[in-house]
């Protein structure tokens, strides 16, 4: 098990991952953008992101949703990465596609 402040620092790793992953519409990462409304790592690697998109219809939800996982699992800490999708018209159809990944 490890302990509080190794998993701080992995929380910290990931979270600068997510800086880089730009919103192409905003040109901003979706860290500053508030998009990922929660990110948790458990002990044993897996990490677990809330994202909404900037809006119900988000043009680019898929993209992000597909760039953010990507990028946290460059993190070598990391086990698996499961991003769940939130407050979008197709959140159930993208969820089934991240979950497929």
């Amino acid at each position: 098990m490890k302990g509080g402040s190794a998993m701080k620092q992995i929380e910290l790793k990931l979270w600068e991952c997510l800086k880089e992953v730009t919103d192409p519409g905003a040109n901003l990462n979706v860290a500053d953008m508030g998009l990922v409304k929660e990110l948790s790592v458990s002990d044993d690697g897996v990490v677990n992101v809330i994202l909404r998109p900037s809006s119900p219809i988000c043009p680019l939800a898929f993209v992000l949703a597909v760039n953010i996982k990507e990028a946290l699992e460059k993190v070598e800490e990391t086990t698996s990465v499961h991003v769940k999708v939130i407050d979008f018209v197709r959140a159930d159809e993208l969820n089934a596609m991240l979950e497929q990944e």
